[in-house]
């Protein structure tokens, strides 16, 4: 008390002036970034719907090719999966492995014998190379794909799982697995059981993992609650937008798809891809953004 008696009361009055001055700058600065925030979440989605109620559709026929393949095909006891192999657009593990590292090290190690789907091997590329960056333990080991895999999982058939485990005992160390729980979502896996991951697409990955739902849940959802008429509009990890419907046909059935404009800029840019389910239908995937 005696300090504070001996401490000029004008300065004191200054100091607590420019600290209440200093503490509501603050809050009006803190205010206008959640203002701007709010803002540019809005314009996002205003630019999205604008987009999605500007969609035309076409009437085409769907080929077998279109029905049998996809990320989304079901593959399960009660769905058998067998298809052309020309059809997978298949690349072998091993060749992807020799360009990416020499035949003993690298991003991650896989026999002659696996292959995968095209896409699935490039994410699956993205999404070990950074488990071991992250993870710092020894080689990830691709164990099992398609091509040389154990009969009792009908998913291996898609050409769109791995089984993986460390290269030195078979097994995947915990460190390895937390980070697959984390982030394989962010690559477009999901996991099918322990250690085997299907690719499915990450705006697919993302709201099943969310929606905690297995493949053929989704597959359901979609199928009850979606058309052409009714998109289910999503984002994927990354924040890119879609718009996804299911449509129940068979080969040759002529189905309503996106019109793609050749007039459109980066602003309204859509593209669109079918996918197969197995199961008497297709999933249409529109992106957006």
């Amino acid at each position: 008390m005696d300090i504070l008696k001996n401490v000029d009361k004008n300065k004191l009055q200054r100091i607590m002036l420019i600290v209440v001055s200093a503490l509501t700058l603050l809050a009006l600065v803190l205010l206008l970034v959640i203002i701007m925030a709010s803002v540019d979440k809005s314009l996002g989605d205003k630019k999205v719907n604008d987009i999605v109620d500007s969609l035309e559709f076409e009437s085409k026929p769907i080929t077998s090719a279109q029905l049998a393949t996809g990320s989304l095909v079901l593959a399960n006891s009660d769905h058998p999966y067998s298809v052309d192999q020309s059809q997978l657009d298949l690349i072998g593990c091993q060749f992807y492995r020799n360009e990416h590292r020499t035949v003993e090290k690298g991003p991650y190690y896989a026999y002659n014998e696996h292959f995968l789907n095209t896409a699935a091997m490039a994410a699956a590329h993205d999404m070990l190379t950074d488990a071991e960056s992250a993870v710092k333990l020894n080689d990830l080991l691709i164990r099992y794909a398609y091509g040389k895999h154990d009969s009792s999982h009908e998913e291996y058939n898609t050409a769109l799982l791995i089984y993986l485990s460390n290269y030195d005992d078979g097994e995947l160390h915990g460190d390895y697995a937390s980070w697959l729980d984390k982030n394989a979502v962010k690559y477009g896996f999901v996991e099918s059981f322990e250690n085997g991951y299907r690719y499915v697409g990450k705006v697919h990955a993302k709201y099943m993992t969310d929606e905690k739902l297995s493949l053929s849940e989704y597959i359901e959802y979609l199928k009850k609650n979606t058309s052409h008429e009714k998109l289910l509009k999503l984002k994927d990890s990354d924040g890119t937008s879609y718009a996804i419907y299911y449509v129940a046909c068979a080969e040759g059935d002529s189905v309503n798809l996106p019109v793609i404009s050749d007039e459109s800029t980066a602003d309204t840019a859509v593209s669109y891809e079918i996918s197969g389910t197995n199961e008497g239908g297709i999933i249409v995937t529109v992106k957006l953004n």
